[in-house]
């Protein structure tokens, strides 16, 4: 009985290593946030270079919007880019 019992419980725990392993090079990034807002394309991609790590990654600049409540519609705020962690 206690050969059989450790057996399974090996068995178990390749199981779960397996499926570990399996998904561990799939999870989500840590974190990813929106860069500041810059008034022209050209302030936001001068600013770009300094949120660039070893560990973070700066997206191409874009256009960025904010909802108004006021006439339910987005405005133009400026340019902006998103900061992912790698």
């Amino acid at each position: 009985m206690k050969k059989t019992n450790v057996g399974t419980t090996v068995f178990a725990a390749l199981i779960i290593s397996s499926f570990a392993a399996l998904f561990a090079g799939n999870q989500a990034h840590a974190a990813s946030y929106a860069g500041p807002v810059y008034s022209s394309y050209n302030e936001c991609e001068a600013a770009r270079p300094s949120f660039q790590s070893s560990f973070t990654r700066a997206s191409q600049c874009s256009v960025a919007y904010a909802y108004d409540t006021n006439t339910d519609q987005n405005v133009y705020i400026g340019y902006s880019f998103n900061v992912t962690t790698q």
